[in-house]
């Protein structure tokens, strides 16, 4: 009985001692982490790990650690450690679901995120990267819906808030993404350009040209290398029949960015309407070209536009040609023409 005794007495010293080496490494470990030296951190949690080898705090600790490192293999096999441990580990969830996404694994990320909301459903941060999952995977309403429920325990999250104006814009909301834009000036630490671009573009969809020049202008001043502000902001100036200022834009646009087939689109159209159809036609003839590289882009609105020009200048074959790759493509001879900005970004093609 008494050597019983002895027996319980010392295993309860060595358990508290192996508790208090762990601790002692897992202290070091923070150190490590906090000055970035991450490999250093590592070797000290996993130091820890022989006199607590069942915590599942210390294999999240480790996880982090490789996740600074780009690792994010080990990263995730490490939470995912944590998670056999404890399956309600909601940190480790959202922290593998986080390296999954990073590594482009979206459906996977998903089922992490939805599984750590199930366990703690009033977890702002996971509400806002499931948002950001249902983006990737174009679920674009769910996105927008659990950006919502974010804000409602975190209102004031501007990065997420400027995420969602995009859905919104996206979704064709254009007074919620104005109303968005207008709350987040002034509030983002970088990208402060972009409430100013979103309104450009949204008041552009709405038809207030001028507003969107206004506000285009604003984000020019911020991002004056930004290539599609001035492309949004030459389309707005053909619509207030600016067609100067908008060809000086759309010739920026294009030296920042010469591979974007839109730029040379939306110039084409403006030579279109002020009746330079050989200049028209120079311009839809390299966005046809460059489009091919671009995936997802209407590119039928190239061939129907040309098509157009073609016709005026008496080149009817060349007219027929061009119009039967336009029907195929989406984009048949009753289609409006001339208003590619607004259909390839605001509207579904009719």
């Amino acid at each position: 009985m008494l050597m019983k005794q002895i027996l319980l007495v010392f295993i309860a010293i060595s358990l508290i001692s192996c508790k208090e080496l762990s601790k002692k490494y897992v202290e070091e470990g923070h150190k490590q982490f906090n000055i970035e030296n991450y490999n250093g951190a590592i070797i000290e949690f996993k130091k820890s790990l022989r006199y607590d080898s069942n915590n599942k705090e210390i294999y999240q600790y480790i996880g982090r650690s490789y996740e600074e490192l780009n690792e994010y293999n080990n990263a995730i096999a490490n939470y995912s450690h944590a998670i056999q441990i404890d399956s309600t580990y909601s940190v480790a969830l959202r922290s593998r679901g986080y390296a999954k996404y990073l590594i482009k694994d979206f459906n996977y990320a998903l089922k992490d995120y939805l599984r750590s909301l199930s366990i703690d459903s009033t977890n702002a941060s996971a509400l806002r990267n499931t948002a950001a999952v249902y983006k990737k995977l174009g679920d674009y309403e769910k996105a927008r819906d659990y950006y919502y429920e974010s804000f409602k325990i975190e209102p004031n999250y501007y990065g997420a808030m400027d995420d969602l104006s995009h859905i919104e814009f996206g979704l064709g909301h254009y007074d919620s993404c104005i109303n968005l834009c207008y709350k987040i000036i002034g509030h983002l630490d970088e990208g402060q350009d972009s409430p100013f671009g979103t309104l450009g573009l949204a008041y552009n969809a709405i038809s207030k040209w001028d507003s969107s020049v206004i506000n285009l202008n604003k984000a020019i001043k911020i991002r004056p290398d930004f290539a599609t502000y001035y492309d949004n902001r030459g389309f707005s100036l053909v619509s207030l029949n600016k067609f100067s200022e908008a060809l000086k834009d759309y010739n920026i646009a294009i030296k920042l960015d010469s591979l974007n087939p839109n730029f040379y689109l939306n110039k084409a159209d403006l030579f279109y309407k002020i009746a330079k159809y050989i200049d028209a036609i120079q311009n839809y003839d390299k966005a046809i070209y460059l489009s091919k590289n671009f995936n997802e882009y209407n590119w039928g609105i190239c061939y129907n536009n040309r098509a157009m020009a073609k016709r005026k200048i008496g080149d009817i074959k060349g007219y027929n040609e061009d119009m039967k790759i336009a029907n195929d493509l989406g984009y048949p001879e009753n289609y409006k023409p001339y208003i590619n900005l607004e259909s390839s970004f605001y509207k579904d093609k009719k």
